[in-house]
């Protein structure tokens, strides 16, 4: 027998704590909208390999301690995908955002560079399997909010004599951030298409 599909506005409304702290990310703090993603389901597989839940604490904390733990799981990400053992750069330890939030339990670089493999496809599954659906109208509202503010920047203002001050005119195929949109929108079909080449075993 076939298990029941699970109504998306039911497991949006489950993930409820995920989905406010990726809007907190991607909205209050600008952060980029794959990258937070892949931050979320990092304190995801911590939570589930005997950490405290970060993702919980992070409603009690301030948005630069949001930050601040945000870049330190940058560092983990990018670790994890690193041929460089930590041990060898002398940056092993430096997570001390990450580590006052999970309090006692020791975490590190080193910690994540071993377990590399398998943190690596959970984030990824995670990312595929979860947060591509849960977090799917936030993600367009912070392109939208992008898209906004470029708009804003460019438009015709005065000067204190009522002189016209004409915004920056660019072609759309050299504009960053329309670069920047596409880039993000690609990589987003790449997850929604459940593209695991590059997962290990």
């Amino acid at each position: 027998m076939a298990a029941p599909r699970v109504n998306i506005n039911d497991l949006k409304v489950f993930h409820r704590i995920d989905r406010d702290l990726y809007r907190r990310l991607v909205i209050d703090l600008g952060r980029d909208v794959m990258q937070s993603m892949e931050i979320i389901a990092l304190w995801q597989w911590m939570e589930d390999a005997g950490y405290p839940s970060i993702i919980y604490i992070m409603r009690s904390v301030s948005d630069e301690m949001v930050d601040a733990a945000a870049e330190e799981a940058l560092s983990c990400l990018r670790c994890m995908v690193s041929e460089t053992d930590p041990l060898l750069t002398g940056n092993n330890d430096d997570l001390p955002v990450t580590q006052t939030l999970v309090g006692d339990k020791p975490i590190s670089l080193q910690y994540l560079y071993e377990n590399r493999g398998r943190a690596g496809n959970n984030v990824r599954r995670t990312v595929n399997t979860v947060y591509r659906s849960v977090f799917d109208d936030i993600f367009e509202q912070a392109l939208s909010l992008m898209s906004n503010d470029e708009e804003a920047a460019n438009v015709d203002m005065f000067d204190n004599n009522n002189r016209i001050i004409r915004g920056p005119i660019r072609t759309p195929g050299d504009d960053p951030l329309m670069k920047e949109q596409r880039y993000v929108k690609d990589l987003y079909r790449f997850y929604l298409k459940g593209n695991n080449r590059n997962s290990r075993p």
